[in-house]
């Protein structure tokens, strides 16, 4: 093997050989999409199985869906989109390519007819358009990378935001602005900047406050609405807890537009603790602040014994769980972690237990009553994490893809927008996983309005005449918006047979 110098910036950079192996299974595509190039299967995701799916014999049509799932699945997955949001503004060809592909796998997938419209495809599917979705992957990173102070795509791209925004520039005058400007730009409409760090938040904590194991009681023997909750509550705590101090945290947070209110409620000292937290904030960081607020508060005032009751199980769970297997750890969870950690430390013993929240225990209750009035009148905070803005992006694809929706559907797949005027949560056949492949199939054409009916082939000039012959001489039981269902396929109605139920979809 020959040696091999390659530079960067007059930097050597390390070669490594690897040994070629064809992959066992592999599958081909060319420009047009038409004749074989070797390229290995396991490059592209399973969400669209474009070419698993081309490989299962029609025999396999009457696999549940599961089970074709299972078998189709493709190892290791990738999204064969990712990155593609830094080439834009560039040639179109490319990505075109891409909406190539995927229209195939959505074709594939629901075993839609080849003249079917893209975009109801898309809604039937529920895949966003790529270039929606490439928006959407642009917004993730940027939030990410904004949240590093010292990485240096920020202060890159607000010089380029800058260059785009200045009206003389004659070069950015006709060109798309680039995706990661647009995202970029989307963070100046935030009430407050994101939290920043300069390194990822938990090396920041000491290795023994990580291993901690704090005392967490997920399970206090209450059941939510239970009219005997109060009393239950006030004889466990009788009984078992008697000379424990007792601190309730509750959130709260009326409206996506207002602030989330925390509370904390010491009764024994007539002790509250207000704030509230930006209107970007969750309710998951709301009550991560309230309870950082009173591990705080025991830890500065050396309350030995004190017990902290609050309704937010998804919070103590954080708080218990293992951060070293844990993707992302919100820094509120870090920071308690911490807390309850100095506390043993200091020989100050703290629990923490969750209890059902709105059922009637007295504490809980008037920490929700104060938490709704922290909403106005808590002490203001400025802290916005990459957490909580994370969803942004994915309203911002909701909605722009209901509008692509809207506009798109006024010249293809007006059929289509009969039925589904609205992007669903989630596929319709989601629900009936068990259901047969060809079951489904007919169902989908039927509802992208482009199925083997009579009115249809009448359009295509295959058959003269859009009735339906059957109908004269077979007793009929189930008809769709285009005719005949039940005698189209004696596979499909005997699907339909063994399920011995309904199956719920939208045909009219």
């Amino acid at each position: 093997m020959p040696v091999m110098n390659v530079k960067c910036l007059e930097r050597l950079l390390p070669v490594f050989f690897v040994q070629e192996v064809t992959p066992p299974l592999t599958r081909t595509v060319d420009r047009l999409l038409s004749h074989p190039v070797e390229t290995p299967l396991s490059s592209f995701h399973d969400r669209y199985s474009i070419f698993v799916e081309a490989l299962v014999s029609s025999a396999d049509a009457s696999i549940p869906l599961k089970k074709r799932s299972n078998k189709s699945s493709v190892s290791p997955p990738c999204h064969m989109d990712y990155g593609s949001f830094l080439l834009q503004p560039c040639n179109k060809e490319g990505l075109n390519m891409l909406d190539k592909i995927q229209t195939k796998g959505l074709r594939i997938i629901l075993g839609a007819k080849k003249s079917s419209p893209k975009n109801a495809m898309q809604v039937e599917a529920v895949d966003p358009p790529l270039d929606i979705r490439r928006q959407y992957l642009s917004d993730r990173f940027i939030f990410k990378v904004n949240q590093c102070l010292d990485h240096p795509l920020n202060s890159r791209l607000q010089n380029l935001s800058d260059l785009i925004s200045n009206t003389s520039n004659k070069y950015w005058a006709h060109k798309e602005t680039p995706k990661v400007v647009q995202s970029f730009r989307k963070l100046s409409s935030f009430s407050h900047p994101i939290v920043k760090f300069r390194k990822n938040p938990l090396f920041d904590v000491p290795f023994d406050a990580l291993s901690f194991e704090p005392n967490i009681i997920l399970d206090f023997g209450i059941t939510k609405n239970d009219p005997t909750a109060n009393y239950l509550f006030s004889d466990r705590l009788k009984n078992k807890w008697q000379d424990w101090l007792p601190v309730y945290t509750d959130a709260s947070k009326t409206s996506d537009s207002d602030t989330v209110g925390s509370a904390v409620w010491i009764p024994k000292f007539q002790v509250l603790l207000t704030s509230r937290s930006p209107q970007e904030s969750s309710v998951f960081t709301g009550e991560a602040v309230a309870i950082l607020e009173a591990v705080t508060f025991i830890l500065s005032h050396k309350l030995n014994k004190s017990i902290i009751f609050t309704d937010s199980k998804s919070t103590l769970q954080a708080v218990s769980s293992n951060f070293f297997r844990s993707k992302f750890i919100h820094p509120l969870v870090l920071e308690i972690k911490k807390q309850l950690f100095e506390c043993s430390r200091h020989d100050i013993n703290v629990i923490l237990i969750w209890i059902p929240g709105h059922s009637g225990i007295l504490g809980n209750e008037q920490a929700d009553l104060w938490a709704k009035q922290a909403v106005q009148s808590g002490s203001p905070r400025k802290d916005i994490f990459v957490s909580d803005i994370l969803p942004r992006a994915s309203t911002d694809l909701a909605v722009s893809w209901q509008e692509s929706w809207d506009q798109s559907s006024l010249i293809k797949g007006r059929h289509y927008r009969s039925l589904q005027n609205t992007i669903p949560v989630r596929p319709w056949f989601f629900r009936h996983r068990d259901s047969d492949k060809l079951a489904v199939s007919v169902i989908c054409r039927l509802r992208l309005g482009h199925a083997c009916t009579p009115v249809f082939l009448q359009k295509l000039h295959i058959k003269d005449s859009s009735l339906c012959e059957l109908a004269l001489t077979s007793t009929l039981t189930l008809y769709g918006s285009q005719g005949l269902i039940l005698e189209m396929d004696s596979g499909f109605k005997n699907s339909l047979i063994r399920r011995r139920k309904p199956i719920e979809f939208g045909l009219v």
